[in-house]
């Protein structure tokens, strides 16, 4: 655990003055990145499985999943836990690009993405465990939640039911007018659609197995900071339990497992998180 707020702190020291980021890390979506930026992310991500850091993040997810999952704190743990994830790969990499995926660009026929295709995260598993044969984490071993190969099992056999399209996407972020409304939307909707589409390890509570997690997270991020973005003056601030049941909430709550870190801490990206 506290191996993870030392990632955190070592990613924002460089930038951080008076509380401020001087100059926030900007996150591509991954279609963006040259050929040679994409290798060096998954080249880091190689080296983070090799040294352990993967395990750590898939296992911290595993043991926190209760306490995460149907709870307001389910967006602003997931932007901690990228956030932990590019650390990770910045230990390794200093400055290695860290993206995001734009899957609502593929939501009418997400199986069509270049993203399934051997120059970015590879494709479907094989056999039945699922188990991935092609792109860069072909043959990945993984030891969370047992040991067993990455798996990948389409929802359509060879092919992945549709994604929430953009209007999908606007339409929601326009309805929903607190955080807690805009967090069950998004876990509950469009974000479990991926999950599910994808299958195999994305379907379980260990799915940071797969790296297709990040970068889904990193654009469940994105919704959540186009949405604060909308009230800039007050979003920034919210955090509540709309359309939840868990007991009145607060931004100085802590964050399931980070000991020391509170929501607060999670609500401007642009702060202490410095992306």
């Amino acid at each position: 655990m506290a191996k993870s707020i030392l990632f955190l702190a070592a990613l924002c020291l460089a930038t951080v003055a008076n509380g401020q980021c001087a100059n926030p890390v900007q996150r591509p979506e991954i279609r963006s990145m040259s050929p040679e930026d994409r290798g060096r992310f998954f080249r880091a991500l190689n080296q983070i499985r090799s040294n352990g850091d993967l395990e750590r993040l898939s296992r911290l997810h595993v043991n926190n999943a209760d306490n995460i999952h149907g709870h307001p704190v389910f967006l602003a743990f997931h932007r901690i836990f990228v956030n932990d994830f590019a650390a990770a790969l910045n230990k390794v990499d200093p400055g290695v690009p860290v993206p995001y995926w734009d899957w609502s660009l593929d939501a009418s026929n997400p199986i069509s993405s270049e993203l399934f295709s051997n120059d970015y995260l590879g494709g479907n598993g094989m056999g039945d465990q699922g188990c991935v044969q092609s792109g860069p984490f072909a043959n990945w071993q993984m030891s969370v939640d047992s040991p067993h190969c990455l798996s990948r099992k389409f929802n359509q056999g060879d092919s992945i039911a549709p994604f929430w399209p953009p209007e999908a996407l606007l339409s929601m972020q326009k309805t929903c007018t607190q955080y807690g409304a805009l967090s069950s939307g998004i876990e509950n909707g469009c974000h479990g659609a991926v999950h599910l589409g994808i299958s195999g390890d994305m379907s379980t509570m260990f799915a940071p197995n797969d790296p297709f997690f990040f970068l889904h997270h990193g654009m469940v991020d994105k919704l959540w900071y186009d949405w604060q973005l909308m009230e800039p003056n007050t979003r920034f601030q919210q955090y509540d339990n709309v359309n939840y049941k868990d007991a009145q909430v607060s931004g100085d709550d802590n964050v399931p497992g980070y000991p020391g870190m509170r929501v607060k801490d999670a609500l401007d990206p642009r702060n202490g998180l410095c992306y």
